[in-house]
This record gives C-alpha cells, structure tokens and sequence, in this order.
C-alpha cells in the first residue's frame, strides 16, 4: 500500500495515510490520530496545521511550505502508560529541505479502546 500526504491549503489540513483503510479516529484537540478495523494506527488529520506545528516544532510552519510538503512518515512507540506517535514530515525551507517531527502522546487504554 502506497501511504498518501496531503494539504489543502484553502482549510489548513494537512493529512497523512498509511494507504490503509481508516475505520475510526481519536480525537487529540486539532490532530486526529486513524485506526484500521485492527486497531493499528494508520492515519494523522491535522487541523489548522500551520500554526499547530508551529507550536509542536517551536519553529514557523507555514502554508506555503505544507503546500510543497516533500514526504511524511508516522512511527509508533510506547510504553506502559503510552503510546507516542511521531509524525514526522520534510518541508522546503529557503533552498533546503528540512525534516521535522512532533510527538502526539496517548494514554494506552485511550489507544486500544
């Protein structure tokens, strides 16, 4: 399955799938985080994402650079208590591409449910 990134610049959403088929979604504020029917994490939706990665990253995000959105991948990791999905994600900035990440945390019960 190809994973698929996506910005519509127009609503401020930036959305990334696994290539997987999404059967529900949490809610995190401005960030939605997709599971398959299996319950495996397979999608991010973030709204209003140039100024939530601004302030996840402590760096500006713009529109125009979500736009020109290079690749973006998600990564899974936990522990007892949690489970951090990193979104990771490549932006042009002036002539260079940076890579940039945010860690979105859920309790684990809040994952499996």
């Amino acid at each position: 399955m190809k994973s698929k990134t996506s910005y519509d610049e127009e609503l401020d959403i930036l959305y990334y799938n696994t290539g997987e088929k999404v059967s529900d979604s949490l809610e995190l504020g401005d960030a939605y985080i997709e599971f398959s029917g299996e319950g495996k994490i397979v999608g991010v939706e973030i709204m209003n994402a140039s100024e939530f990665l601004s302030l996840q990253t402590g760096k500006e995000i713009t529109d125009e650079m979500l736009k020109e959105i290079e690749s973006a991948k998600i990564s899974i990791r936990h522990n007892k208590d949690t489970v951090f999905i990193i979104f990771e994600f490549v932006v042009p900035v002036e002539s260079e591409k940076k890579s940039e990440r945010i860690s979105l945390n859920i309790p684990s019960q809040a994952a499996t449910a």
